[in-house]
């Protein structure tokens, strides 16, 4: 067989048979310079010869990767496919929670394919939920025209006062009433309680009359005027009035507002704290615009 000359530094040429199986009995090893004799059924054509080093043949002379590198391989693998699962698992809990967060709860599927390493169900906590807003009541008609136009505008108001300050809706509207003569905006403009004078809001000069502060804030809008009636009604003065309606309902609350510094002679009329505001629950009925009773 010829083969080219080549660079005798450079790494030996190897050959392999090509699917010449029946004739490999023809192949024998001279015993004394170790070449190949080959038969008389071998020709040239039956080997292919391959320039590089020396290598075990497999199929077409290809070699599989030797056992150590294939199990490296494996241990690099496994920790990725960890991984990806436990960031599949994350963004189904993700997606889960805030379509229950955004009260899509019936259109939600949460997919517990993806248990977590500890062994322990993925659960999602409940959304918390606010205490239900009550219904506003509707304005009454069978009382005086003023009367009832300052109801349907401050009835909304006076039940967000109820919520923050467990007062009865009724007292509330009772003392509104009073303090504006049923009649709103006027010279302190929504200020629902007239309270005094606040740090940094309006304000308006006091009057002259028996318990006017040397100032009152001035509330420019009705949310505005609850935000000073929530303010006011906060005081530790005034402590007094949601436990003694919890304890005794409207009225016991409009004896202890009477006997309060917000009082200041005009709620009572008969001697009794608070009368002022009793009779005027009790002509219009007010008990029936209480909510959440």
């Amino acid at each position: 067989m010829r083969r080219h000359a080549r660079d005798p530094r450079a790494t030996p040429d190897t050959f392999h048979f090509r699917a010449t199986p029946r004739h490999l009995p023809a192949l024998s090893q001279d015993a004394t310079d170790g070449s190949w004799q080959a038969g008389e059924h071998l020709t040239e054509d039956d080997f292919w010869f391959i320039a590089g080093p020396n290598r075990p043949t497999g199929s077409f002379g290809r070699q599989k990767p030797p056992v150590s590198l294939r199990l490296m391989s494996r241990l690099v693998i496994l920790p990725l496919v960890v991984v990806l699962l436990l960031g599949v698992q994350g963004f189904v809990l993700h997606a889960a929670r805030e379509c229950v967060q955004n009260r899509h709860a019936s259109g939600c599927f949460v997919l517990s394919v993806f248990p977590s390493l500890a062994g322990a169900q993925a659960v999602i906590p409940p959304t918390p939920t606010s205490p239900p807003t009550p219904a506003v009541p509707i304005a009454p008609n069978d009382v005086p025209a003023n009367v009832h136009g300052f109801l349907v505008l401050a009835l909304p108001y006076a039940v967000e006062a109820h919520q923050a300050l467990g007062w009865p809706t009724s007292v509330i509207l009772a003392q509104w009433g009073l303090e504006h003569g049923w009649f709103v905006p006027d010279y302190t403009g929504y200020n629902w309680g007239n309270v005094s004078a606040i740090a940094g809001q309006p304000s308006v000069s006091g009057i002259n009359v028996p318990g006017s502060p040397a100032a009152f804030a001035y509330a420019r809008t009705p949310s505005d005027g609850l935000r000073y009636f929530l303010s006011a009604a906060r005081l530790p003065y005034y402590v007094g009035v949601a436990p003694a309606a919890k304890q005794g309902g409207a009225d016991a609350a409009v004896v202890a507002l009477g006997r309060s510094p917000w009082d200041a002679g005009h709620y009572t009329n008969i001697g009794q704290p608070g009368s002022s505001l009793l009779a005027i629950m009790r002509d219009f009925d007010f008990y029936r615009l209480d909510v959440g009773a």
